[in-house]
Protein backbone atom coordinates (compact mmCIF):
# COMPACT_ATOMS: atom_id res chain seq x y z
CA UNK A 1 0.00 0.00 0.00
CA UNK A 2 1.19 3.20 -0.68
CA UNK A 3 1.87 5.95 1.97
CA UNK A 4 -0.30 8.74 2.25
CA UNK A 5 1.20 12.76 0.87
CA UNK A 6 1.25 13.23 4.90
CA UNK A 7 2.93 10.26 5.68
CA UNK A 8 6.31 11.07 3.63
CA UNK A 9 6.25 14.65 4.61
CA UNK A 10 6.49 13.36 8.33
CA UNK A 11 8.58 10.95 7.46
CA UNK A 12 11.03 13.78 5.62
CA UNK A 13 10.35 16.53 8.67
CA UNK A 14 11.95 13.56 11.01
CA UNK A 15 15.06 12.76 8.96
CA UNK A 16 15.55 16.49 8.36
CA UNK A 17 15.66 17.08 12.06
CA UNK A 18 18.13 14.83 12.95
CA UNK A 19 19.99 15.86 9.95
CA UNK A 20 19.71 19.15 11.33
CA UNK A 21 20.84 18.07 14.82
CA UNK A 22 23.59 15.58 13.73
CA UNK A 23 25.18 19.18 11.56
CA UNK A 24 24.72 21.00 14.36
CA UNK A 25 26.34 18.83 16.71
CA UNK A 26 29.51 18.26 14.38
CA UNK A 27 29.22 21.96 13.84
CA UNK A 28 28.87 21.85 10.08
CA UNK A 29 26.24 25.00 10.04
CA UNK A 30 27.04 24.86 6.00
CA UNK A 31 24.52 21.49 6.32
CA UNK A 32 22.60 22.54 9.25
CA UNK A 33 20.98 25.16 7.60
CA UNK A 34 20.67 23.88 3.99
CA UNK A 35 18.88 20.65 5.95
CA UNK A 36 16.68 23.39 7.87
CA UNK A 37 15.68 25.06 4.50
CA UNK A 38 14.50 21.68 3.00
CA UNK A 39 12.95 21.02 6.58
CA UNK A 40 11.33 24.36 6.40
CA UNK A 41 10.08 23.99 2.68
CA UNK A 42 8.47 20.59 3.70
CA UNK A 43 6.63 21.99 7.10
CA UNK A 44 5.55 24.75 4.08
CA UNK A 45 3.95 21.94 2.38
CA UNK A 46 2.25 20.08 4.85
CA UNK A 47 -0.17 22.96 5.38
CA UNK A 48 -1.16 21.97 1.71
CA UNK A 49 -0.86 18.63 2.10
CA UNK A 50 0.85 17.94 -0.86
CA UNK A 51 3.48 15.08 -1.95
CA UNK A 52 7.28 16.40 -2.78
CA UNK A 53 8.16 16.21 -6.48
CA UNK A 54 11.05 13.86 -7.43
CA UNK A 55 13.11 16.64 -8.11
CA UNK A 56 12.59 17.95 -4.58
CA UNK A 57 13.63 14.65 -2.91
CA UNK A 58 16.36 14.10 -5.19
CA UNK A 59 17.95 17.78 -5.10
CA UNK A 60 16.10 19.45 -2.44
CA UNK A 61 14.32 21.45 -5.15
Amino acid sequence: MPLKAIEINENLIHAYQALVKVYTTLNNHQYALFYQTKLDKVIERMKGKTLPTEQEILFGR
